[in-house]
């Protein structure tokens, strides 16, 4: 939660805060770490996780609606969990 100069109060998504703040930073990597099992092919099966998908990827299963809300900013690493998304 914020609020602006005059008391307003806005529900803000912590990861999306921190993506905008490491890319004003300039920083090299942001570690997300989240209790979810990162991009699944069917969210009903653990098992299908995606390892590496590219950003056209990644475009197409937002528009599917496998990825959406509070998991958008979660699904970027270049590490070997989760899931690695290459340009």
């Amino acid at each position: 939660m914020a609020s602006d100069m005059s008391g307003q109060q806005y529900n803000i998504n912590a990861d999306t805060m921190a993506g905008e703040i490491s890319a004003v930073l300039g920083a090299e990597k942001l570690i997300l770490v989240t209790d979810v099992a990162k991009i699944l092919e069917d969210r009903d099966y653990p098992s299908s996780l995606v390892k590496e998908i590219d950003i056209k990827g990644v475009k197409k299963i937002m528009e599917d609606g496998k990825i959406d809300g509070e998991m958008i900013p979660k699904v970027l690493t270049d590490e070997g969990a989760g899931t690695m998304i290459t340009s």
